[in-house]
């Protein structure tokens, strides 16, 4: 409320909240903004879904704490590990020797090709194999001749970055012509779940749209829309993902050639 990250103290107050939650701070910066607006401050410790879960379902425990929503709490951790179990368990024993990567992906903006995940968590669930999964932990850009390099069997793509994306791709460019993910119309559009922080949602959204692309018969009950509508229901109350597919373009095969 007010301006990007920092906030207004004012505003906030003019809201009238019984509680504020504030990621990606440290005590200092909360202690200042309780005293300014009379109002208590509790800061998450936001985690994610790859290498960082953990860190994640202690924040939903302890917001669960603060509102006296435990059963919520309980219910979104054991829906988001059964999920994972179900992905894990469709796709444990199937081998999948096809290099993947992901590009586009968004990180304080949007980006092109060259931005990737190196533990992207819809990867790590169905046990795909991430060209880019040695390069770190965090959020990576790499370079072009890399990419080339490594020449994935398949590219998915973070629609948030899908203008730029589209322009390095473009016929006759260094990588349309290299690229054998390019060149066999091996492109796969995946919503964004990452601005600055995570939709965590999305990100099992994905997961299972990229075990439809991967493992066809493993997922073949799976409608990728459908489930989507399902996570999304749990999660905010709707299915959303009509509106997602009008943002971005929604789950589908991207042909450039």
């Amino acid at each position: 409320i007010g301006p990007a990250h920092s906030g207004d103290p004012e505003l906030i107050v003019a809201r009238k909240p019984d509680v504020i939650f504030w990621t990606y701070t440290n005590a200092g910066y909360a202690d200042s903004l309780q005293r300014r607006t009379g109002i208590p401050v509790v800061v998450l410790n936001y985690g994610d879904l790859a290498n960082q879960k953990a860190t994640f379902f202690k924040a939903l425990h302890l917001i669960a704490e603060v509102l006296n929503k435990q059963a919520r709490a309980d219910k979104l951790i054991a829906y988001i590990e059964a999920a994972i179990q179900d992905l894990e368990r469709r796709t444990n024993r199937v081998p999948n020797t096809e290099k993947v990567y992901v590009g586009g992906v968004a990180h304080r903006g949007s980006h092109g090709i060259t931005s990737t995940e190196p533990l992207y968590a819809p990867f790590m669930y169905v046990k795909a194999t991430n060209v880019g999964s040695g390069i770190g932990l965090e959020h990576a850009y790499i370079d072009k001749e890399q990419l080339i390099q490594w020449n994935p069997d398949k590219i998915f793509i973070d629609s948030s970055g899908y203008n730029q994306v589209v322009n390095e791709l473009a016929p006759g460019s260094v990588l349309a012509e290299t690229l054998k993910a390019v060149k066999n119309n091996e492109l796969y559009m995946v919503l964004p779940y990452n601005y600055y922080t995570t939709n965590f949602e999305t990100v099992l959204a994905n997961a299972y749209y990229v075990g439809k692309v991967l493992y066809p018969d493993q997922f073949k009950d799976i409608d990728p829309a459908k489930t989507a509508d399902r996570i999304y229901g749990f999660f905010v109350g709707k299915g959303v993902y009509s509106d997602m597919q009008k943002l971005y373009g929604g789950f589908r095969k991207l042909k450039l050639r």
